[in-house]
């Protein structure tokens, strides 16, 4: 039985092969080897329209990243001493005091 590129039998495929991938029992590779390919299946599913199967593609890549590798991507910090939105949040954050206190420092 053949199946038709695009189609909705098509995408279901896509997406258990993307799961077996990024779970290891296709291809014994590196996880990086592994999540390209789950990442290029994600990539083929969303220009057939296939946006749900790609966010479960998503989900899985998610489930399957090693333990070790949550936040190695955004290891660089960004100074946002400058970002007035950031300093609005920054002053939102902190506890209001009642007003003796406020007396009390200033006497």
């Amino acid at each position: 039985m053949k199946i038709e590129v695009g189609s909705k039998k098509w995408a279901d495929k896509q997406l258990s092969f993307s799961i077996r991938i990024l779970q290891g029992h296709i291809c014994r590779s590196s996880w990086k080897g592994r999540l390209n390919l789950a990442l290029i299946v994600k990539e083929r599913l969303l220009e057939h329209g296939y946006s749900w199967h790609a966010e479960r593609v998503d989900n899985w890549i998610h489930r399957c990243q090693p333990a070790g590798n949550i936040g190695k991507f955004s290891s660089e910090k960004t100074d946002n001493s400058q970002d007035p939105g950031f300093q609005a949040r920054k002053e939102l954050a902190q506890p209001i005091r009642a007003d003796s206190e406020r007396a009390e420092e200033g006497s």
